[in-house]
């Protein structure tokens, strides 16, 4: 038999282990009864559970003495004085930016990405385009323009084309041409740019000029020609922008009707996934 006892009551303690005390409720009186520890540092009397310092004055002494130690810049070796990581090796930001250890980080985030995306190839002019592996079976047009003249070539040309009233059928195949013509009656105008050409003529804002034609919101009312010119801007080297900029819309905003380019696109889209049933 063990003779071992509680360190509280003095009840023995039978079982084998290091234990002493006989039970929960012992080991909590107990520690009720010992006298209150106080920060060790001198001028503050916080309680504490363990021996040290409370957490302020933890925090001043991590400040003052662990982390106070001066440290040499990796790149322009000035002296300095971490703020509260190990890890940091570098005096500023430029320091950092300009070193060889942020180019390796960026180089292995480059490749991270890389190796997250797939090839897909376009429905139209057969390019490899590289895409997220969420969106492979999404994404099947390298750009909008390819978009247009995939449906164009498969929709459009097989029902009439009212180009010089108000009322489009067929959008894909009206924005897909060399030449765009004014819809607006009595006007023969012809060009790249139609809504540039009905704000500027007729006084008809582009936003407004969507919602009569039917086009979507987001729809840019130029040629294809245009559409690329604008397209290969923003990728060029001049620019150093890799995509466009991205818009935040508000989508707390309601959502207006859906208009008749985007009606025509879910026919279109639903034809060719179900096969027109």
């Amino acid at each position: 038999m063990s003779s071992r006892q509680c360190k509280y009551c003095g009840t023995p303690i039978s079982d084998k282990g290091n234990r002493r005390f006989c039970s929960r409720q012992c080991f909590t009186a107990w520690r009720r009864d010992q006298p209150k520890r106080t920060c060790r540092e001198d001028g503050c009397d916080k309680p504490v559970d363990a021996r040290g310092r409370c957490p302020n004055c933890y925090s001043k002494y991590m400040r003052k003495n662990a982390l106070g130690k001066t440290k040499d810049c990796e790149r322009c070796g000035k002296p300095f004085k971490p703020s509260g990581k190990k890890d940091q090796r570098f005096c500023s930001v430029d320091c950092y930016v300009g070193s060889d250890a942020h180019k390796a980080n960026i180089a292995k985030e480059n490749d991270r990405r890389e190796s997250l995306l797939r090839t897909n190839q376009c429905l139209h002019c057969e390019r490899e385009i590289k895409v997220r592996q969420c969106e492979v079976d999404k994404t099947k047009f390298c750009c909008r323009q390819c978009y247009r003249e995939y449906y164009a070539l498969r929709y459009d040309r097989f029902f009439a084309q009212h180009v010089d009233v108000e009322e489009i059928q067929g959008y894909d195949a009206f924005l897909a041409t060399e030449t765009l013509h004014c819809p607006v009656q009595g006007c023969d105008w012809s060009g790249v740019h139609l809504s540039q050409h009905c704000n500027y003529v007729h006084g008809i804002q582009a936003a407004k000029l969507k919602e009569m034609l039917g086009f979507n919101a987001g729809t840019g009312l130029v040629t294809v020609g245009m559409a690329r010119e604008l397209s290969e801007r923003w990728h060029s080297q001049e620019n150093k922008v890799a995509c466009p900029p991205v818009v935040q819309h508000d989508v707390t905003l309601p959502r207006g009707p859906i208009r008749k380019e985007g009606i025509e696109h879910f026919k279109k889209a639903r034809a060719i996934t179900y096969g027109g049933e």
